[in-house]
């Protein structure tokens, strides 16, 4: 029997882009060996996120960002991470209503960011 498939905007993104380097990173599981940094941001802040709004607990959280970045002091990249004190981050209830709660990263917001986001794909995959 076959088992399900994790399907993630990230799979989605990279289908629509090279179908054959999805292939070969989701069904065949071939990765590259040195992974790009830039890859691992997303999950940290998604770590950082989860803890936050699961314990609101600012200590735990700072805690978890220390023990994340532990060579901090010799890594400007990892010293980056650490300054900050792609899975849908949540869903917020209010009343009878519910709302996707996702955070945003990015290296440059332009004034016309906010407009843009009602086309981002990840945003209409997830609604």
């Amino acid at each position: 029997m076959n088992t399900p498939m994790l399907i993630t905007y990230s799979m989605w993104s990279l289908f629509r882009n090279c179908r054959k380097t999805c292939d070969w990173r989701y069904q065949r599981e071939l990765v590259s060996l040195e992974r790009n940094h830039n890859l691992n941001f997303g999950p940290l802040i998604h770590e950082y996120l989860e803890i936050w709004y699961r314990d609101r607990d600012l200590k735990q959280v700072l805690d978890f960002i220390d023990r994340a970045c532990p060579n901090r002091a010799q890594e400007d990249q990892e010293q980056r991470d650490w300054h900050l004190a792609g899975k849908v981050d949540g869903i917020v209830r209010i009343d009878d209503e519910f709302f996707l709660l996702e955070h945003k990263t990015a290296s440059q917001i332009d004034a016309d960011y906010p407009e843009r986001l009602w086309t981002d794909f990840q945003i209409i995959l997830y609604a």
